[in-house]
């Protein structure tokens, strides 16, 4: 039993083809929104990397949103929302897996969640679980962080010429090498592709990605919106 949270019992038919929606920084906005609804009709499972609010305006509103989407949302906090209030919004919801310092399990897939951060290249909670992570990561996990991994596209801001991701975060890919890893907060780099290795990283931005997660040995590279 990992020792910071627990194992969230998956309610989805095990499908080692599983087609994920993922998107990130929704930030309320309806038209990404109707994006994310138009592409959930064609996806097994969505997950949201944070920062689905501005500040935690409106929290509830969105989370009840994202539940009518009809398929199983998990679902971490960003920087703009408050750990303990969506964890409180979310007990009741359905269709919605708070994912925050837990796992969850479905067929051959492992996810696991960490929620938070911003521009801290090192983060002592994170140190503190990191083992813990990396053992459920091993084999076909799939890491959901808001903030992103350093030393990638994704966290190279182009108008500062340097990374500003997590060393933490890095570190936990290079030790566990999950399948993929799903992360935003940077707005400028939506929609980037890059690897740690054999991991994918994927920013999705606030419209979403479709990701096929039995065809990922494809070449990293920024792939178009879908």
């Amino acid at each position: 039993m990992i020792p910071f949270g627990q194992c969230l019992n998956s309610a989805h038919a095990p499908n080692a083809n599983m087609k994920l929606l993922a998107f990130t920084d929704l930030h309320e906005d309806p038209a990404d929104l109707r994006q994310v609804k138009k592409k959930a009709a064609h996806a097994d499972l969505i997950v949201c990397a944070g920062d689905f609010t501005i500040f935690g305006r409106d929290t509830e509103g969105v989370l009840s949103a994202l539940n009518h989407l009809g398929k199983t949302v998990l679902l971490i906090h960003g920087n703009h929302e408050f750990e303990e209030q969506v964890e409180a919004l979310t007990e009741n919801l359905e269709n919605i897996v708070y994912l925050h310092e837990r796992y969850w399990k479905t067929g051959p897939y492992t996810f696991v969640g960490y929620g938070g951060g911003g521009f801290s290249k090192t983060d002592p909670r994170l140190e503190d679980i990191k083992e813990d992570l990396a053992a459920f990561l091993k084999k076909n996990g799939i890491l959901v962080v808001h903030q992103p991994p350093f030393g990638t596209r994704i966290d190279k801001l182009p108008w500062f010429d340097d990374h500003v991701g997590s060393k933490s975060i890095r570190s936990l890919i290079e030790q566990a090498k999950p399948l993929l890893c799903l992360c935003g907060h940077l707005h400028e780099t939506f929609h980037e592709h890059d690897r740690i290795g054999k991991t994918h990283i994927i920013n999705p931005g606030p419209d979403g990605e479709l990701i096929d997660l039995n065809t990922l040995h494809t070449p990293a590279k920024r792939r178009k919106k879908q």
